[in-house]
């Protein structure tokens, strides 16, 4: 009796116990799904808002022509399992699988661990992807010869790594800033989760560690990388969202890698094998990645997915119904697939790259999931890069750490998106503004003629060929090998890069400080900016030198400008800080927090005039140079004298400025007077002059008179002294009487 209440006790936990679904609706009819919110506990499924998620469904359906799934549609809902078997034959659901649980992504096989060393040795001559030929069985996929061409080295390349951690501060990765940031400048990368980042890190190895003298060489070392974990605190694990989010704010020709893989219908959890990956699919098995995925392609994004290491067939017939739970058939422009392998290019194409593994010599690793909807292979085994710390650690730090022994289809997958970068940064070197979309890349990979075939034994699935960049160059891109890749060991874009001296040529030198070989200096190597005069390292003409360093001139027009100098309408001027002289840019003096002109000099933190300059209108003007002296404004040079200009008069020592008056200037003795000088007072006029009278007291006496102490008298008069009579004045007056009267008498007698 305890028993079978027991197992009717354990039974009912099942019955009612509730676990997360992922359903999706057939339309976006918000009315309608308001009636399952207040039924069941549910939550969107993509953390973009619906607007957003409505713009990338119109904006990729305009850009593709292709009908794209409405991601509106999409959420998280939490039921008991008889909610769930009621739920898959709802008319208005179209699809409802159990949530996918992240799943084991570790590496096939750990190696002994290397003896740590002071110095980190350089690996790259064991990358035996990076070149033509590993050993005579061993195929690489050639990376090494597509670096000799513009852009195929990365350079304005962007890449996304979707996946779960990372270690983007390892000493061959150092990338500044990886993070993802919606218009507001919030992060939306998620969080890195698990494993201390090892897998992450030797992904991003793989693709995009330095060219350096030091560990591992990226395939396109100089793009641009960025990462979107599968992982947020919010809303949990879903590749389909890592996705998502990203897209409204990455520019078009992005190349995202999938690093991940799903539990399918044959797999099944061993608690005592946990990291085993048999029955491990790609993502897109699932609704919600695969919409997600079609929808990234749509809107010009190229996908990678790895095909998994669950040793499948994907085109066996258990993979003909999509999620192993309900899947009903809806058009949305492609075909439906209810009943159709979910991984067929004609019933059911997402539009990704899909990317199976190889044992490094064509022949597909056992445990790579095959199929036709595979595109193309890459090695899986033996792969050297960043992470892990098999290879090579120093303890204390995992920034030091490097694998030998990573692979899988998570090996294979960063190999192939190398290759599309270096593929994506040609075309854009030539073509700026450009780029290649995900289905011109994809006929490029799997063209027989740009590829080495897979080498098939029995029945083995396809895992497709394995692309040669080599091929790919000279094949599509009609590129002839340049005179570079001839003449040196390892050439990037035109010019002789090293890993360690024995890469450059005899008598160069390999600059440990950008990895490029140079001619020896004087015993020493020359920097990029610099050139080699008389066993001297200076800076070339481009450059000027600034604190010991080479620093590049700015670029106007056809020519470079100076230090001192800016671009003008294609022209170099001074800079506001300096003056032109002599045909050359020269500093001003600092005065203050201001500079002062070439005219100017500097006085208690102002800007005065210098003495041969004078103010005027606000500006210091130069003086008439006169001898060994400078005139003022208002002298003249006269046989190396100054004199004073004819508008102004000297008057201790000095030019003062003569009165204007109409069409003349008075003399310093005259005034105007209705447009014409008269003499002023003191002053009268003689022979046409105007002449000083004299100074008599406080006084100035007139013409006729002259000062005696200090008083002014007519010249003519007697002077009787201090008595103040005047004798002589009534004299004369008296005599006129006298002389009138006998006038006067002597007419009248003769009347």
């Amino acid at each position: 009796m305890f028993r079978f209440i027991f197992f009717l006790f354990l039974f009912a936990s099942f019955l009612f116990a509730k676990q997360n679904y992922v359903v999706k609706f057939k339309d976006y009819d918000l009315n309608n799904i308001k009636k399952y919110m207040k039924k069941y506990d549910m939550k969107k499924y993509f953390s973009l808002n619906n607007r957003k998620l409505l713009n990338l469904k119109l904006r990729g359906e305009k850009l593709s022509g292709e009908k794209l799934a409405d991601l509106r549609t999409y959420f998280y809902i939490s039921l008991e399992t008889k909610e769930f078997k009621k739920l898959k034959n709802d008319k208005n659901i179209l699809s409802i699988y159990k949530t996918p649980k992240p799943v084991f992504m570790g590496v096939n096989t750990k190696a002994p661990e290397y003896r740590p060393l002071t110095i980190t040795p350089d690996f790259s001559g064991n990358q035996g992807y990076l070149y033509e030929f590993d050993n005579p069985y061993n195929y690489g996929v050639n990376a090494k010869y597509g670096w000799q061409y513009s852009g195929a080295s990365g350079k304005n390349v962007n890449i996304v790594d979707i996946e779960y951690g990372w270690l983007t501060t390892h000493e061959d990765l150092k990338i500044a800033d990886p993070f993802i940031y919606d218009s507001q400048g919030n992060n939306i990368t998620g969080t890195s989760q698990g494993n201390d980042g090892d897998h992450g890190t030797a992904v991003l190895g793989e693709i995009a560690s330095k060219f350096n003298n030091y560990g591992t060489t990226g395939i396109v070392f100089d793009s641009n990388i960025k990462i979107s974990s599968s992982y947020s605190v919010e809303y949990g694990y879903s590749v389909a969202d890592a996705i998502v989010r990203i897209l409204p704010y990455i520019e078009d020709g992005t190349i995202i890698l999938l690093e991940a893989q799903m539990a399918g219908p044959n797999y099944h959890y061993d608690p005592n094998n946990p990291e085993s990956q048999d029955g491990l699919i790609p993502v897109e098995w699932y609704n919600a990645e695969f919409d997600a995925i079609k929808t990234a392609v749509a809107n010009n994004k190229i996908i990678v997915e790895a095909a998994g290491n669950g040793s499948q067939d994907l085109d066996d017939e258990i993979y003909s119904s999509c999620n192993g739970e309900t899947n009903k058939s809806v058009d949305y422009g492609y075909n439906s697939y209810q009943g159709e392998p979910c991984f067929s290019i004609n019933t059911r194409y997402s539009g990704a790259i899909i990317v199976g593994a190889s044992n490094c010599d064509l022949q597909k690793a056992s445990w790579s999931n095959g199929g036709n909807r595979i595109d193309v292979h890459a090695w899986g085994t033996n792969i050297y890069t960043t992470g892990y710390g098999y290879l090579f650690s120093v303890p204390g730090t995992k920034e030091r750490d490097y694998m030998n022994m990573f692979g899988g289809t998570s090996g294979a997958s960063p190999i192939i998106t190398g290759i599309v970068g270096q593929i994506q940064g040609y075309y854009i070197s030539k073509n700026p503004g450009q780029f290649l979309r995900a289905n011109e890349i994809k006929n490029i990979l799997k063209d027989p003629n740009n590829q080495h075939a897979q080498v098939k034994i029995f029945n083995e699935p396809n895992i497709g060929g394995q692309p040669d960049l080599k091929l790919i160059f000279k094949n599509y891109f009609n590129e002839t090998e340049t005179s570079c890749y001839g003449n040196c060991k390892i050439c990037v874009e035109g010019v002789c890069r090293c890993n360690k001296a024995s890469d450059c040529n005899s008598g160069e030198i390999c600059n440990n400080n950008n990895f490029v070989c140079e001619v020896s200096c004087g015993g020493t190597v020359c920097e990029v900016s610099e050139k080699c005069e008389n066993n001297v390292c200076v800076c070339k003409d481009e450059y000027y030198l600034e604190d010991g360093e080479c620093k590049a001139k700015e670029v106007c027009g056809s020519d470079y400008c100076e230090v001192s100098e800016r671009c003008e309408n294609d022209v170099c001027v001074c800079k506001d800080e300096y003056y032109l002289e002599d045909g050359e840019c020269k500093a001003k003096e600092v005065c203050g927090s201001d500079y002062c002109e070439v005219s100017e000099r500097c006085e208690n933190d102002v800007c005065v005039c210098k003495d041969e300059y004078y103010l005027e209108d606000g500006e210091c003007k130069a003086k008439e140079v006169c001898g060994s002296d400078y005139c003022e404004p208002s002298e003249r040079c006269e046989n190396d004298v100054c004199v004073c200009k004819d508008e102004y008069y000297l008057e201790d020592g000095e030019c003062k400025a003569k009165e204007v008056c109409g069409n003349d200037y008075c003399e310093p003795s005259e005034t105007c007077y209705d447009n014409i000088c008269v003499c002023k007072d003191p002053y009268y006029l003689e022979d046409g002059e105007c002449k000083a009278k004299e100074v008599c007291g406080s006084s100035y006496c007139e013409l006729n008179q002259i000062c005696k102490e200090n008083r002014c008298i007519e010249k003519k008069e007697k002077y009787k002294g201090s008595s103040c009579s005047y004798g002589g004045n009534n004299f004369y007056m008296f005599m006129l009487f006298i002389f009138i009267f006998i006038a006067f008498k002597r007419k009248k007698i003769n009347l």
